[in-house]
């Protein structure tokens, strides 16, 4: 399907979606990462149907409490690779982007396999990307969460060979080092999925567990406690989703994926 500029607001309170301003740009496969008061959305591809080999570098943000602007502003500032289906968090006042792919979809047989292993921070304050050391697998289509000081990362597959793997590794701001995890590694192969935590455990939900057109997309949801390094399954979705999004609302003693 074609993708597009258009953005929505989920209102909990209301149980609706909003429409909400475009974009400058038209993204797929991009990253959108919450960090008080904007909404950062980084890279994406402009079209998935049309010759667009490389994949976007540019950064658009959007303050929702400026009710004299209320558009898009895309960023003067750029990330040192090209990326789609990277994955970002935030963790302190930073914004972390790890791995992903510079060629766009259909493209991805002549993709760097060392951009999918990069990673960078980029700080809103000074508005800068800087680089971090790079990660020990490399991925696309794979989740970000950070939990306390530390990013996990989760799954994915390696760009161009299709190869979906299970591992996970962790980023130390602190010591600027990844560790792989064996210990964390999900109990199946899954890619194109989407993770969340909550009270410090990370959920896992949907995705594929092989990178083939015409997979079907899981119904499955696990959680990973980090203390214990252990898996638990969760009450599956109804339906199956392959690159799927999702964040997190608390409401209350509540909380929804």
């Amino acid at each position: 399907a074609p993708n597009s500029q258009s953005v929505s607001r989920y209102h909990p309170g209301k149980g609706c979606w909003e429409p909400m301003p475009s974009m400058k740009s038209q993204r797929t496969y991009c990253a959108a990462v919450s960090l008080e008061p904007y909404l950062y959305v980084l890279g994406g591809q402009d079209r998935a149907d049309e010759d667009k080999q490389i994949a976007w570098n540019t950064v658009e943000r959007y303050d929702p409490t400026n009710k004299d602007k209320d558009e898009f502003e895309l960023l003067s500032s750029r990330m040192m690779e090209h990326r789609r289906s990277h994955a970002a968090a935030a963790l302190g006042n930073k914004i972390y982007i790890c791995g992903g792919c510079d060629k766009g979809v259909g493209f991805d047989l002549g993709a760097d396999l060392d951009t999918a292993r990069t990673a960078e921070v980029f700080c809103p304050a000074t508005g800068t990307f800087t680089a971090l050391p790079k990660m020990i697998v490399p991925r696309n289509f794979h989740s970000a969460v950070c939990v306390k000081d530390k990013l996990v990362v989760i799954g994915g597959s390696v760009p161009g060979v299709h190869r979906v793997v299970k591992s996970v590794e962790v980023f130390e701001p602190l010591f600027m080092t990844w560790n792989m995890c064996p210990s964390l590694d999900m109990p199946f192969k899954r890619g194109g999925h989407v993770a969340a935590t909550v009270d410090s455990k990370v959920y896992v939900v949907g995705g594929n567990e092989e990178d083939m057109p015409g997979c079907k997309g899981e119904i499955t949801l696990e959680r990973l406690d980090l203390e214990s390094g252990t898996w638990e399954k969760m009450k599956p979705m109804r339906f199956g989703r392959s690159c799927p999004c999702g964040g997190v609302i608390v409401q209350g003693p509540t909380a929804m994926v």
